[in-house]
């Protein structure tokens, strides 16, 4: 048994560790026989340091272009992305977003302006007079209006659409060949700001009648006051401001140019179209009487035909019964264009009046719609063509243009389904702030 007070012996152990950590025979003579070359074992450390350079390099590497990666995909492909397709034009996400930003300062500023007009109307409105308190009404009703527009969803698509509709208006007026010129914008930018390069010409009153004799003159009439210009200096202040406007939305500021030029051919394409409007159509001039029954129509049908001569009398007294309830309406309708006619009134009543006797009683009763009419044609010609009509038509067969362009099957494709996701956070969050306080401060 061994002595607990004697030392331990180690010499064994450490000569066996000693032995272990120097270089083996066959090392000394590989060493000896590549004296010029590592040994395996420091070949070997120096191969392990290389692995674990190499892999921290690859996955610094690898990280970095995540990274970078990222980056692009952030702030180069998305921005880029498509919110629609005109054409062959792409519309991008930062296109919108920025014309979303342009949109809701406007609506925000005409909301301003309104609540300082209200406010206005409110501290000078008198009680005693209709006329101030009609207008004050109109204000707070057009303020109301303005700030049901400060919402994400109805500005964001206002946004795309506007967008989409400049490009189908420049494409068509590209495939029309219409085009505007560098001075056709000059003076209309010059007209927006109130700048007249030429002198306007003097306003010069007609002469009065010469009073018969023994009568008093008439005074001379008061020439119509001419638009006043501003200074060149106040046109390039004013078209600088626009500039800086557009460009704080990220706008390059040669688009402030280019809506002029976009006002321009959106005018130049109204004319176009109304280049297919004739200038003489068919049109009616009648009177009628719409009445709440088939049974009040027979009865009007029959006093009509007594007395035709005694209509307009009918119409007034059909049109003074209110009580207990109103049986109908009527009045004069002066020569409208056969087209409009049907628009307003159907394409029954255009039937009865086109196959009617000029100064008969006829009629046109619609029962699925409970519509009953008693008619008298009083005229039916084919007639030009007011500037009004020119007008009406015009618009007519353009919004039809800018509508089937916009349908399924036209010239807009990948659409974005709802904008409202592409609206920037400080837009939404202002939003939601005027919204909530408007909450709060509802009655």
């Amino acid at each position: 048994m061994a002595d607990p007070q004697k030392p331990r012996d180690d010499s064994g152990r450490h000569d066996a560790e000693t032995a272990s950590e120097r270089p083996s025979v066959k090392s000394l003579r590989w060493a000896a026989a590549n004296p010029n070359l590592p040994t395996p074992r420091v070949s070997n450390e120096a191969r392990t340091r290389r692995i674990v350079v190499y892999g921290a390099l690859a996955a610094f590497a690898l990280t970095a272009l995540l990274i970078a990666a990222a980056v692009i995909q952030l702030f180069v492909i998305e921005p880029q992305t498509a919110v629609a397709v005109v054409g062959a034009t792409k519309i991008s996400k930062t296109q919108l977003q920025n014309r979303i930003k342009l949109d809701f300062s406007n609506v925000a500023s005409r909301y301003s302006n309104l609540q300082q007009t209200v406010a206005q109307a409110q501290a000078q409105s008198d009680p005693a007079s209709p006329d101030n308190n009609f207008l004050l009404q109109f204000y707070q009703q057009q303020l109301q209006q303005a700030g049901s527009q400060i919402d994400a969803s109805q500005i964001s698509r206002g946004s795309l659409n506007s967008l989409i509709d400049e490009q189908l208006i420049r494409q068509e007026a590209g495939a029309r060949g219409l085009t505007v010129t560098g001075d056709e914008i000059d003076k209309a930018i010059q007209k927006e700001f109130g700048y007249f390069p030429e002198p306007l010409p003097t306003s010069t009153p007609p002469a009065p009648p010469t009073a018969a004799p023994g009568a008093t003159a008439e005074p001379p009439a008061t020439p119509e006051p001419l638009p006043t210009s501003v200074s060149e200096a106040e046109l390039q202040t004013g078209i600088k401001r626009g500039e800086d406007y557009y460009k704080s939305f990220g706008f390059p500021t040669t688009d402030f140019r280019g809506l002029f030029e976009l006002r321009l051919l959106d005018q130049k394409l109204h004319e176009d179209f109304g280049k297919a409007i004739p200038k003489q159509d068919s049109q009616l001039q009648f009177d009628y009487i719409r009445f709440n029954s088939e049974q009040l129509a027979n009865e009007g049908l029959s006093k009509a035909n007594s007395d035709p001569a005694g209509f307009a009398t009918l119409i007034s007294t059909t049109n003074a019964i209110t009580l207990p309830q109103p049986v109908g309406s009527g009045e004069h309708v002066d020569w409208t264009l056969s087209k409009s006619v049907a628009a307003r009134y159907g394409d029954y009543v255009l039937s009865a009046l086109s196959a009617g006797q000029i100064g008969k009683v006829t009629s046109a009763y619609s029962p699925t719609i409970s519509s009953y009419y008693v008619l008298v044609p009083r005229g039916n010609e084919v007639r030009p063509l007011t500037d009004a009509d020119i007008s009406s038509q015009q618009k007519s067969l353009y919004d039809s243009w800018l509508a089937k362009a916009k349908d399924a099957g036209g010239k807009v494709t990948d659409k974005v389904a709802d904008p409202t996701t592409l609206v920037p956070k400080t837009i939404k969050d202002q939003i939601t702030t005027f919204q909530q306080n408007q909450s709060r401060s509802a009655p």
